[in-house]
């Protein structure tokens, strides 16, 4: 399970000489190769377990950043549909890369967007308890976890009600733009996950399989979770291993190169890929 819990937008102007005018012309935006847990554009790369100068050195410099949580920073790039966030107690290093294929912000249908409905999900359970929560609350009741990461899950919830860190804060303003590519083959924006699957296949490639209702996943108490990932309980899902329907949900690879990609299907198109 630990897949699961496992893009720049540029212009340039070429010059044309005819005649005795010169036009210039907008040139196709440079591609995005996403490689294993390494991102490259052009002639730069940024990988997990990078500092985010580098994602800033190959992207350029992003237009927002926070708080994700009390234990994560996340930084938003808002023109080219692309966030990244940080692990505090990783020395801010970075720790997942999202490039989102829809977004609040965008023309697509913005209902059942995972971040979304799981910001609305924490704060309907919380929003008459931000002053009085306790170890025995949901999220923070788990017999597997140590003191220090209650007092974490605590300090996080609360972040959450008072000071409105919303979760949903992920999304970029736009989705990407830029063309791009898993390990050599190109994810065009129509495709789905099933159309992009047959690309995988026709490569001989492993195409990605659904694994479980990530929604589902994130909002079970610890509990029900730990059992539930602790006996597979996921595979019992009539839709485990599907490759060629586009369900709502997280899908994963079992191809080496693509084990640090997972594609999130939701209102049954691919709202974001996740490299961690």
């Amino acid at each position: 399970m630990s897949k699961i819990i496992k893009f720049c937008y540029i212009i340039l102007i070429v010059s044309l000489s005819s005649c005795k005018s010169n036009i210039s012309l907008p040139k196709e935006k440079s591609e995005l190769n996403l490689n294993s847990n390494l991102i490259l554009l052009d002639d730069k790369s940024f990988k997990i377990g990078d500092k985010i100068q580098s994602a800033v050195n190959t992207l350029g410099k992003y237009q927002r950043s926070d708080g994700f949580t009390n234990l994560d920073s996340i930084y938003i790039w808002d023109d080219k549909g692309i966030s990244i966030i940080t692990d505090k107690q990783n020395e801010w290093r970075i720790k997942e890369i999202y490039l989102f294929l829809n977004s609040t912000d965008s023309n697509k249908s913005k209902e059942n967007l995972f971040f979304k409905k799981l910001e609305s999900h924490y704060r309907d359970i919380y929003k008459k308890k931000s002053n009085s929560i306790t170890k025995n609350n949901f999220f923070v009741q788990n017999d597997y976890a140590s003191d220090s990461i209650k007092n974490e899950n605590e300090k996080m919830i609360t972040e959450i009600i008072e000071k409105e860190k919303n979760i949903s804060y992920i999304y970029p303003k736009n989705t990407i733009k830029n063309p791009f590519f898993i390990n050599g083959i190109r994810f065009d924006f129509n495709d789905n996950i099933s159309t992009f699957n047959k690309k995988l296949k026709s490569k001989n490639i492993e195409p990605f399989h659904y694994e479980f209702d990530l929604y589902k996943i994130a909002t079970m108490d610890p509990n029900s979770l730990y059992e539930f990932l602790e006996n597979n309980k996921f595979k019992e899902d009539p839709n485990y291993g599907m490759i060629n329907k586009n369900i709502n949900g997280l899908f994963i690879s079992d191809n080496s190169k693509n084990k640090f990609i997972s594609i999130m299907v939701s209102n049954n198109e691919v709202e974001f890929i996740k490299v961690y």
